[in-house]
């Protein structure tokens, strides 16, 4: 099922190339895509996952925004995972507040940082009752985010990191077939997400660029090899493809001696009856991380 939300919820990718923008809307039955649209970018507007032309990512969403008709909707956008800071810490047993125990403990979590950071937990799937997932952002950064957001006409809701939407978005796909861990790879024309999880949480991610697919083999390979070495054994037998099916030859899926599935998560959405099947069914991958950015649990 998809979490709940309000009625009406924009997914706004902030693309190394491109902006992607889904509008989804919940209607008395069932959910569905009123509108998906993109527009490219110069290829230096986003650099290292930082706006560099801030002017022109702003015009851009504009654009959208107004092509979709969705001004003033309620919006996820998400950060890129290069540029966000992951890390697995432990709180102490009788934390009261734990967003103040972590304020106080962040240099020490994160050594060697000086800006200033906004910061995030989760609890993740862990024997130990006081394990969390601290995900923190560069506070310029994702200011610079939301006020481009905000200033094309959008309402921004939450700040999501774009492996968590993709990973949201490949896991609704498969339903209730999800395998317990696999991995993911977003192939584009530009580089490469490689994602691996286990129980919904991720062991492993890399923004690879450029590569053919020998190279590409020997990658995967090692973060294989680094996350049986680190975590607990588990067995890895398939990748979810979730763009770049063009990209991506079946010698990939040969080389590693896994299943390889082609992921749709649009297959188990309606969609708007002015929404065109070919403009959809020809967009679907492009806009796997924007779907899972929509999806995002919003209350009110």
């Amino acid at each position: 099922m998809l979490p709940y939300f309000s009625r009406s919820i924009v997914g706004l990718e902030i693309h190394v190339d491109e902006i992607r923008l889904l509008h989804l809307k919940k209607n008395r039955k069932s959910f569905y895509v009123a509108n998906v649209a993109y527009i490219p970018l110069p290829f230096d507007a986003i650099q290292d996952g930082k706006i560099k032309q801030i002017e022109t990512v702003y015009m851009a969403i504009k654009n959208l925004v107004e092509i979709t008709k969705t001004k003033h909707c309620l919006t996820v956008i998400s950060l890129p995972a290069m540029s966000v800071i992951m890390k697995n810490i432990f709180l102490s047993e009788r934390a009261v507040n734990p967003f103040q125990e972590i304020e106080l403990k962040l240099k020490e979590y994160l050594p060697g940082i000086t800006e200033d950071l906004c910061f995030d937990f989760a609890k993740i799937n862990s024997d130990k009752q006081n394990e969390v997932l601290l995900v923190a952002s560069r506070l310029e950064q994702l200011n610079t985010y939301v006020a481009v957001s905000n200033e094309a006409g959008l309402k921004t809701k939450i700040v999501d990191v774009d492996c968590f939407a993709l990973m949201r978005s490949v896991i609704f796909s498969q339903q209730e077939h999800i395998e317990a861990a696999a991995i993911i790879l977003d192939v584009e024309t530009t580089g490469t997400q490689l994602l691996i999880f286990k129980n919904k949480e991720i062991l492993f991610k890399q923004y690879l660029g450029r590569m053919e697919i020998e190279l590409m083999v020997s990658h995967i390979k090692r973060a294989i090899q680094i996350c049986l070495t680190t975590y607990e054994h588990f067995q890895l037998k398939t990748i979810y493809l979730t763009n770049g099916f063009h990209l991506v030859s079946s010698t990939l899926a040969d080389e590693l001696g896994m299943n390889m599935i082609l992921v749709n998560p649009f297959l188990a959405l309606e969609k708007s009856v002015y929404l065109a099947d070919e403009k959809l069914n020809g967009l679907t991958s492009r806009f796997s991380t924007s779907l899972g950015l929509a999806m995002r649990s919003i209350k009110g």
